[in-house]
């Protein structure tokens, strides 16, 4: 599965990337060093919902006070 498609993917040398969650149904992660994956099932998707948690409206500099921008 995953496990074995990252571990081919990987470059010769480089440290073996961690991976926990490889028995779970709905989700496990890959910490590869630089970039870190969360692999989800359908199920684990719809249930942790990831993009309604981080979501946010953009706001551009009309809908701000000036001094408020640079906390953007």
């Amino acid at each position: 599965g995953i496990c074995d498609l990252v571990e081919r993917k990987r470059v010769p040398g480089s440290p073996k990337p961690y991976i926990d969650g490889a028995d779970a149904d709905d989700w496990m992660i890959v910490d590869a060093g630089n970039i870190i994956v969360h692999i989800f099932s359908p199920e684990g998707r719809n249930h942790w919902d990831l993009e309604r948690k981080f979501a946010f409206e953009r706001l551009d500099e009309n809908q701000m006070p000036p001094e408020d921008l640079s906390k953007w």
